[in-house]
């Protein structure tokens, strides 16, 4: 037993010694070794894949955010450190934003490239009070989709938090109404399908609005048509059995305009207004004329082309007969309403009429300057047996109106609107003050 604990503490020992050699070899091996070599990309990534060369874009002062997007994406593309971005960046710089630069750099206050972003931003992006959500709600096309669609982006690149669904509506909303029919009936789902649909929709209505005009406006010939119509006519004129290759053009219609004395000549004549023959009931004009009805600038009758029977030509046939030379003018006949017509609604019979009214007798309109003419019992009160009269006590007034209560009830006097009463069951006259 005593052999086997022995071997034991020999093995170990010997197990000790080895792992003591293998250490301070790894030990030596480490200090040896160089400092290791940081991972290099792949040429197949990073040397051997070719550049694009890209023109870095100008910045002016005008559209800010969309210089700054480029400009960010440029220099991810190449990779360009922070460092250098500043400085790349101004030489392509013109106008108001170079001068501004200008100046931040001479006064130290550009620092690092997100500084600059954010400087440049304040400077020439439009500021908090614009409102680019505001202006998207209340914008319409005025004319055509695809310079709605501009300016419904350019609003739309500054807003965020506006979900998709509420651009949509907005979009569609302020479309011509012409436009936004056609759209809505589609019942787009996104803006790219509603802004298709409505350039689709203002296509489809201007090909309409242009075979339209073309059917409203036929084309115009040359001069040179007429002359190669005359040859052509002449030549055929030769053969008597060829008809006429244009008809005859048909006669203008004569114009004609009768002045207030022509028309009461002609109707001491019994003439007709139109072709000067003898006027009848049933009278028809041989030809076909242009009828000119308009008032002069005093509201008379002058030159209209109005018809009237011929009293004297129909009451001819009936005999002896007393005529009454009284006339209705066309206006009154066919109810226009003139500053020579005066209308009242009556009845008849209980029939609703129309009552014309003699404007040269205006003294029966007029208002009447005094009271009523007496009457055998003026107004009456009903009163209880044995009643006695009212007593109430008269208003009182200062002195200072005396004046002008006399004077007025002087003038009411005068004009008859009052009168003098004893009656136990008269009241004063109550007088109130103007405010003016």
């Amino acid at each position: 037993m005593e052999e086997l604990v022995q071997q034991l503490a020999q093995f170990q020992a010997v197990f000790q010694s080895t792992m003591a050699d293998v250490s301070t070899r790894v030990a030596s091996l480490e200090r040896r070794s160089p400092d290791p070599i940081p991972a290099s990309p792949s040429p197949s990534v990073n040397s051997m894949t070719p550049r694009l060369k890209l023109d870095v874009p100008r910045f002016d002062g005008t559209n800010p955010h969309g210089w700054i997007f480029k400009i960010s994406q440029f220099f991810e593309y190449h990779r360009t450190p922070e460092e250098d971005r500043i400085t790349v960046a101004s030489f392509y710089l013109d106008g108001a934003a170079l001068a501004w630069y200008q100046w931040m750099y001479r006064n130290g206050q550009i620092v690092s490239w997100n500084q600059f972003l954010l400087a440049l931003e304040l400077r020439f992006a439009p500021t908090a009070y614009d409102d680019p959500k505001g202006k998207i709600f209340k914008l319409t096309q005025s004319s055509s989709v695809a310079a709605y669609l501009s300016e419904f982006e350019s609003l739309a690149n500054h807003i965020v938090g506006l979900s998709q669904m509420d651009l949509l509506s907005c979009f569609v909303s302020g479309l011509k109404p012409e436009v936004r029919r056609e759209v809505l009936a589609q019942q787009p789902t996104s803006l790219n399908q509603a802004t298709g649909l409505a350039r689709l929709n203002e296509e489809k209505i201007n090909d309409l609005l242009r075979i339209g005009r073309a059917r409203s406006n036929p084309p115009w010939y040359s001069s040179k048509t007429p002359s190669v119509t005359q040859k052509l006519s002449s030549e055929s004129s030769n053969a008597p059995s060829n008809p006429p290759l244009l008809p005859t053009p048909p006669s203008k219609p004569r114009f004609r305009q009768l002045s207030s004395a022509e028309m009461e000549e002609c109707r001491e004549k019994g003439l007709c207004f139109n072709c000067d023959e003898r006027f009848s009931r049933g009278h028809r004009c041989k030809a076909r004329f242009l009828l000119l009805i308009a008032d002069d600038d005093e509201g008379t009758d002058s030159g209209q082309r109005e018809e009237f029977e011929d009293v004297d030509s129909i009451l001819a046939a009936l005999g002896p007969t007393e005529i009454d030379s009284a006339q209705l003018s066309f206006h009154a006949l066919s109810g226009i309403q003139t500053a020579q017509t005066i209308r009242v609604l009556g009845q008849i019979e209980s029939n609703p009429v129309q009552v014309l009214v003699d404007g040269e007798h205006s003294s029966i309109f007029v208002e009447p300057s005094s009271l009523p003419p007496v009457r055998f019992t003026d107004h009456a009160i009903p009163l209880l047996p044995s009643s006695s009269p009212v007593n109430v006590r008269p208003y009182r007034y200062p002195h200072a109106q005396k004046q002008e209560i006399e004077a007025q009830v002087t003038k009411l006097l005068t004009n008859g609107w009052i009168t003098p009463s004893n009656s136990p069951f008269s009241s004063p006259v109550l007088l109130l003050k103007k405010k003016d």
